[in-house]
């Protein structure tokens, strides 16, 4: 089944709704409630095994309004790509990566801007 047909299925379009009532239709990154809301999936894969679009944990998809969607899926792969050559300039090895791996898996909620307060692993 193609994607776009995934996201026509009652099971996906039932999580959906419930993503988006969980933030109150509000974007989570902008706070726009007045534009076209996106159920936006920070992940796909559990224990390293892709997954349905409606078997992700809820923490793993947060609302964004149109805008901040498409700049979001436009800014991920050249932020991946920076974010891995600053942790290798900073000395990071493998093991530092997978335990901070580890921290942010374990995060109750999404990091979405840097407004936000969450405790750093190395407090």
């Amino acid at each position: 089944m193609k994607y776009a047909d995934k996201l026509k299925d009652p099971r996906w379009q039932k999580f959906r709704l419930k993503i988006l009532d969980r933030d109150d239709f509000t974007c989570q990154m902008c706070g726009a409630t007045d534009e076209t809301l996106h159920a936006h999936h920070l992940a796909y894969k559990v224990d390293g095994k892709r997954v349905e679009p409606w078997e992700v944990p809820p923490k793993w998809v947060v609302t964004l309004c149109e805008s901040c969607h498409e700049r979001e899926h436009m800014d991920r792969e050249e932020m991946e790509k920076r974010l891995a050559e600053a942790l290798r300039v900073q000395g990071w090895t493998c093991q530092g990566v997978w335990m901070l791996k580890e921290w942010v898996m374990n995060q109750s909620k999404p990091m979405l801007s840097w407004g936000e307060s969450n405790a750093s692993p190395c407090d």
